[in-house]
This record gives structure tokens, C-alpha cells and sequence, in this order.
């Protein structure tokens, strides 16, 4: 006796397979997406708090935004 899968059971297994990868896929794909536009700026500073600056508390959501705009618009932000 063989342990190898019956024919009829291999493509079900295959297609599993594939759709994990594309879940994967998909799921690296807005994980960029989301960090390259900045839309995890809030998390990666957490994150950071966390990691380097345990003992103090982090700002709130409003409060990260607020500061993140200042920082974005209040100096020059031309070439010339």
C-alpha cells in the first residue's frame, strides 16, 4: 500500500495550497501598500514606544496626527 494521495484528492490539495499563496500574496501586497503611504504610521509608532521608550505614554491617534502634520507643513517644502 501506497501513503501517496488518491488522484482525486491531490487537486482539492493543490488548491488549497495556491490559495494560501495568493492570501499571502495579497495580504504582503497591503501590508506595502499601507506602510508606503503612511497609512501604518500609527502602529509603527506603538510599535516603537513599545519597543524603545517603555515607561512613557504614547500619543493617541489625534494626537500623533496632529503632530505628524506639523512636522509635514511647517517648514518650506519647495525646491527653491
Amino acid at each position: 500500500m501506497s501513503a501517496r494521495p488518491s488522484s482525486d484528492q491531490v487537486g482539492p490539495m493543490r488548491a488549497s495550497a495556491q490559495s494560501g499563496r495568493i492570501a499571502r500574496f495579497l495580504r504582503l501586497a497591503w501590508c506595502f501598500l499601507r506602510q508606503v503611504s503612511g497609512d501604518d504610521a500609527y502602529e509603527r509608532y506603538l510599535q516603537h514606544m513599545r519597543e524603545r521608550h517603555a515607561g512613557e505614554t504614547p500619543m493617541t491617534r489625534a494626537e500623533h496626527f496632529r503632530f505628524c502634520q506639523e512636522q509635514k507643513w511647517s517648514r518650506v517644502s519647495r525646491c527653491c
